[in-house]
């Protein structure tokens, strides 16, 4: 019997990818790996907390800011993928300030469409137009 195996029937399997959850090492190594993120997004500008990643733009125009939020989504998309990771769209949420507020803009990702809205949630609060 292989050493691998033996790992397989005693409950164990290797870890190809990621850090377990609740590891005392998680956290940081997760934020060391997280931090390529920033390489990827090149026109909008992103926050991120743990595993909430909020990207935000601005412009004197709807179009423009528009552009860039596209582009910066699809790459951060692509940089999740090629980094084995999944993005949740059922948790994307957009919001304009400022004169395109009243406007009906929306998104589309990956084949869903995101529609702006006067509040969003942010790690568990709540922010309005």
């Amino acid at each position: 019997m292989s050493r691998k195996t033996q790992h397989i029937a005693a409950g164990w399997l290797d870890v190809k990818s990621g850090v377990p959850q609740g590891s005392v090492l998680g956290p940081l190594l997760f934020n060391i790996f997280i931090n390529a993120i920033f390489y990827a997004i090149e026109a909008s500008q992103v926050c991120n907390f743990a595993d909430d990643n909020m990207i935000y733009a601005l412009s004197h125009n709807a179009g423009s800011m528009t552009a860039k939020l596209e582009t910066d989504i699809y790459n951060t998309l692509k940089w999740f993928d090629s980094n084995s990771m999944i993005a949740n769209p059922s948790k994307f949420q957009v919001m304009f300030l400022g004169l395109t507020m009243n406007q009906n803009l929306t998104f589309e990702i990956n084949g869903d469409v995101i529609s702006n809205s006067k509040e969003v949630e942010l790690l568990g609060v709540t922010i309005d137009s």
